[in-house]
């Protein structure tokens, strides 16, 4: 969710397509007054809760998770993952963008330096392994189907998966 700007931009591009944004009720209230302007307003919904906790609900074609799945390890991805796979429709695409480490290219260090980041200042979360990530979509109902660094400077990869037909 966020502040809705990847909902509002991709509803812009995309007539037909209808959002709803779920975050934490104070970034909801943020998020209303900064896509209060765009031409798609009338097709974002924002849902507030807690990633973690809220049910996504179901019947989507697609469910974005940017940037917070970091802040998971190990069964706890996997549990956030099935959450999401749950809301999809059968065939719907998961798209998750994050820090990844592990790809087939070196670097970028900054998941790694952001890992250490986690360790010292959170409960739990790191960096995800890229190596490991198709096993923990599979484990949720998932396959990927592949991964693609965004372009520097930014150090996150997108990884798109779907819940088999």
């Amino acid at each position: 969710g966020g502040p809705g700007t990847y909902s509002a931009l991709l509803a812009e591009r995309y007539p037909e397509l209808r959002c709803t944004v779920l975050d934490l009720p104070p970034v909801v209230t943020v998020a209303r007054d900064l896509v209060g302007t765009s031409p798609a307003r009338q097709r974002l919904e924002f849902l507030p809760g807690d990633l973690f906790k809220t049910e996504f609900g179901t019947g989507y074609d697609a469910v974005l998770i940017s940037g917070v799945l970091h802040r998971t390890e190990g069964d706890a991805t996997v549990a956030l993952l099935r959450r999401a796979a749950a809301a999809l429709v059968p065939g719907g695409l998961l798209a998750v963008s994050d820090l990844f480490t592990g790809g087939e290219t070196r670097g970028p260090v900054l998941p790694e330096l952001f890992s250490l980041h986690m360790l010292l200042t959170a409960e739990s979360g790191r960096a995800l392994r890229l190596p490991d990530f198709g096993a923990q979509l599979a484990a949720a109902g998932l396959r990927l189907e592949r991964s693609l660094p965004l372009p520097p400077p930014l150090p996150h990869t997108l990884c798109l998966a779907r819940r088999p037909a």
